[in-house]
């Protein structure tokens, strides 16, 4: 082995190998970064679409009409987040029961917060919308998938490296 790395063209295929995949795994990590702040986007779409569809709910029959707003939609999506309370936090309805501790939510500099829900492992991306004095609404969405989707495509990138290398070298 020590002997093949005397002869030039040995060399020469080991830097031409290490350039390959350097650039290989740099262009991996912007497509895992592109990927990453798509998937971002389309939640932060999602929030808003529904922000809306709460926003004409209240506006068009107050807590009622938003509060049954909130249940419905609290039903049918699975990573949707919804915790509607009165002024005091009281909870009226969703999917999440109090609001977070103030140790379990960051705000990001883009406005959204980063909660942990109730006493789990998951987090939300999530804003709070107040509608008056007396009705706030945290709406989100949360980003188990998200990191369960990226952790997969990192774990398939790093072995898309390796195999690479491995016949490289072959």
């Amino acid at each position: 082995m020590v002997s093949l790395f005397r002869v030039s063209s040995f060399r020469a295929v080991l830097v031409y190998l290490s350039l390959f995949l350097a650039s290989t795994s740099l262009v991996l990590i912007l497509l895992h970064t592109q990927i990453n702040q798509a998937l971002t986007l389309h939640h932060d779409k999602s929030v808003w679409r529904d922000a809306a569809m709460m926003n004409q709910s209240y506006t068009q029959g107050g807590l009622v009409n938003l509060q049954q707003t909130v249940t419905q939609q609290s039903q049918l999506s699975n990573a949707g987040v919804y915790l509607l309370a009165d002024g005091l936090g009281r909870y009226v309805a969703g999917n999440v029961t109090a609001f977070p501790a103030p140790a379990d939510t960051r705000s990001q500099e883009d406005g959204w917060l980063r909660v942990a829900l109730e006493a789990s492992s998951r987090t939300a991306r999530a804003r709070l919308l107040r509608f008056d004095d007396n009705v706030v609404l945290l709406m989100g969405r949360d980003l188990g998938r998200q990191k369960a989707t990226m952790s997969e495509l990192t774990r398939d990138f790093v072995l898309a490296v390796l195999f690479l290398a491995f016949f490289g070298l072959i």
